[in-house]
Formats: C-alpha cells, structure tokens, sequence
C-alpha cells in the first residue's frame, strides 16, 4: 500500500507540474513545437539550464514583461514540474 501512495504522490506531481509548464509557456504538452524526440520536460529542464536570452523562450511572452521577482517565480514554477525537483520533493 505504501509503494502505491508514493507512486500517486509522484504521479501526481508530475501530473501538476505539467499544467504549471503548460500554463507558465502557453503551450500544450502534446502540440509538438519542442523538437524532434524532445518532450515538454526536456525541453523545459533544457532552457532552465540555459544562461542568457534562450532561456527566456520558456515563458509566455504575453506574461512580460517581468519584474526581476517574478521572473524567478515563474522559473521556480516551471521546475516543479522537472524529475529533478521531484527527486528531492518525496
């Protein structure tokens, strides 16, 4: 029973950190503009690693602009839903 509750749990998270993405990028999880063989999550873990203007790609720009403040939020957002971040969040 324990093992089937932390799996949901982390199911779950992920599940949560894709609406977040979703909402955070405005695009869809299965609309196909990240690249060949590169889903959402790639994709995002790939620009929050970038330095620079790339990595500002990764928020919608109907959101901007941004206060300093909130730019790190909403990247903070976007890391929910990673494998890392869900790695130390259980």
């Amino acid at each position: 029973m324990l093992t089937y509750l932390r799996r949901r749990k982390n199911n779950d998270i992920y599940h949560m950190g894709i609406v977040l993405m979703e909402l955070v990028t405005r695009r869809m999880l299965t609309g196909g503009t990240f690249g060949e063989n590169v889903d959402m999550v790639r994709w995002v873990e790939s620009h929050i690693e970038m330095q620079g203007p790339g990595r500002d790609e990764l928020i919608d720009q109907k959101m901007e602009p941004l206060l300093p403040h909130e730019e790190i939020v909403a990247f903070q957002v976007l890391e929910i839903g990673t494998p890392m971040h869900q790695n130390h969040s259980c």
